[in-house]
């Protein structure tokens, strides 16, 4: 009801399936802007271990958006195109608020979670001598070297600019955020998504952290110890 009220000449989707309907009940034209896409428009590499993820996630790809006139990929990484693809790749887009941030280095590491199991792999960090400020329990909390945190816009870019490294799952936004601040990422893909095992698939791929598929104390330990090179 309301496209016909408005009349709209073209209609953009960041992913979701109500544009892609309206767009085909209506016949107007569809733009397609998101990263998701990057599966299905661009000839990626991935690891080998996880190619029935990726045949599903392009399954319900396809059914979302349905047959835009143009994909406007954006992206951290730069892949060829596929071929009869009518797609094009640019930067991700980088909110004002963190193009503010002159990033520095300080004593803590950010973790940012937000899936349920993470809660245990979070109280592995306890077994490291750094100091860890923890970000998508919801709550204020102190733990032995964990500082927990509830989302405050400000206070959380504050920590992120001055962070010396992040943990983190595969988000797009928030890799891409902490790849323009030069933050060494610790990439844990949340289990299933292949979206988000792709963009830490990629932050390894680019030399700009590591990709792993647990929160191993051990391998924090060895990922801090190569920080200066994640760095540059």
């Amino acid at each position: 009801k309301k496209a016909r009220e408005l009349r709209p000449d073209v209609i953009v989707t960041d992913f979701e399936i109500y544009a892609t309907m309206v767009s085909k009940l209506l016949n107007i034209p569809l733009i397609s802007l998101d990263n998701i896409h990057m599966i299905t428009q661009a000839k990626i590499h991935y690891p080998e271990n996880k190619r029935i993820d990726m045949l599903k996630a392009k399954g319900v790809i396809k059914t979302y958006v349905v047959k835009p006139k143009v994909h406007i990929l954006t992206s951290f990484f730069y892949p060829p195109v596929r071929s009869k693809k009518n797609a094009v790749i640019y930067p991700p887009v980088i909110r004002e608020e963190i193009y503010k941030l002159k990033p520095t280095t300080g004593d803590h590491i950010i973790v940012y979670q937000t899936s349920k199991e993470s809660i245990r792999l979070v109280e592995r960090l306890k077994a490291l001598d750094e100091k860890f400020i923890v970000y998508g329990f919801n709550k204020d909390e102190v733990d032995e070297n964990l500082t927990y945190k509830k989302f405050n816009e400000d206070e959380f870019y504050d920590d992120l600019a001055s962070a010396k490294a992040v943990i983190c799952n595969g988000g797009f936004t928030f890799i891409s955020e902490a790849i323009h601040l030069k933050k060494p990422i610790y990439s844990v893909p949340a289990i299933g998504n292949f979206e988000q095992t792709l963009n830490g698939f990629y932050v390894q791929k680019l030399g700009y952290g590591e990709y792993h598929e647990a929160m191993a104390a051990e391998k924090i330990s060895r990922f801090l110890k190569r920080l200066p090179r994640y760095q540059e």
